[in-house]
């Protein structure tokens, strides 16, 4: 697993290689984005967020894929507090939820 500390918006790797990304938040909100889930077949993403300020750390997709498992299917999840993580694995054509913190 490779793990990336980051306080910045951007695109995630698209390695077959699970990630984890610890976020902080405290200058400004942070968008970080899925990669293309066809790139990424299997390959789980684990982004937590890691400050206790009210920015919040935002997962999007590529392309508008779909996140399946938090309750519905979206296209974003918001990490609002410190903590609080989601890890996602992608499926070929999506993502599903593992585990949501």
């Amino acid at each position: 697993m490779r793990v990336f500390n980051t306080t910045a918006s951007g695109l995630m790797d698209s390695s077959p290689i699970d990630q984890a990304y610890f976020v902080n938040a405290t200058s400004a909100a942070v968008i970080r984005t899925l990669p293309d889930a066809t790139l990424c077949r299997g390959a789980i993403r684990t982004i937590s967020k890691t400050d206790a300020t009210a920015n919040a750390v935002t997962v999007n997709t590529t392309s508008a894929q779909p996140i399946t498992g938090t309750g519905g299917v979206v296209a974003s999840v918001s990490l609002a507090c410190r903590g609080w993580a989601i890890s996602v694995m992608s499926d070929g054509a999506g993502w599903n939820v593992v585990a949501r913190i």
